[in-house]
């Protein structure tokens, strides 16, 4: 199934880099109903099998972060939580980055019904030089969904929830949109929206600094 109309961007292409358009990361009804995790099934694997930390960002609504990091693959493997159902962000930076500048941005949503898949949901990573709205990062030639290793937004019972997998650093060819995690004290932003539509989250936002290993 293809993504619904609020879903389809324009974007910039990187300064430097490849250029084709990336494409979402799909998860569906059918993935949750079969627990056939599809691109989320490595998050669950990882919480698995590696020592997880969990972050309450918020209380209200409940805003919560779980994640593992494997560092022999060099992976930060996440869960993002809200209370609420619609869009669901969380953001990286570079060392000493800040806010939605330069911010690394990983965002899913619901986009369409299927009669075959039912809900659909789409996972997209993103890039911020603004405090306005982030652009879809071009694709990478043979690399699925810009970078991301793994990736599946859901909703149920009025919670939205976002896994992602990450490399802790990308390689340099993938260009300059990318913020690669270091040991120790990490800024971090989340965000979401009152709605699937993608637009201004309001107060729904913070910030976090988190040592996601050290």
């Amino acid at each position: 199934p293809a993504p619904g109309k609020n879903f389809t961007k324009t974007f910039e292409p990187a300064d430097t880099g490849p250029t084709e358009q990336q494409l979402p990361c799909l998860f569906t009804d059918r993935n949750w109903a079969s627990q056939d995790l599809g691109p989320a099934a490595p998050v669950l694997a990882a919480f698995d099998e590696l020592p997880t930390q969990t972050l309450q960002l918020q209380e209200d609504p409940l805003v919560q972060l779980q994640w593992a990091v494997d560092e022999q693959n060099q992976t930060l493997y996440g869960l993002l939580s809200v209370e609420a159902e619609g869009w669901i962000a969380i953001g990286f930076h570079n060392p000493g980055g800040e806010g939605m500048l330069d911010a690394d941005i990983i965002q899913g949503t619901f986009v369409a019904e299927d009669l075959q898949e039912g809900k659909v949901y789409a996972t997209q990573a993103m890039w911020s030089t603004t405090y306005g709205e982030p652009t879809v990062k071009p694709g990478i030639p043979g690399v699925p969904h810009a970078g991301l290793t793994a990736c599946g937004t859901y909703q149920t019972e009025g919670t939205t929830y976002l896994s992602f997998g990450r490399p802790l650093e990308y390689p340099a060819a993938y260009g300059p949109n990318y913020a690669n995690i270091t040991a120790g004290p990490n800024n971090m932003i989340y965000a979401f929206g009152s709605s699937n539509a993608f637009q201004y989250h309001g107060p729904n936002r913070g910030t976090r600094s988190v040592t996601w290993f050290s």
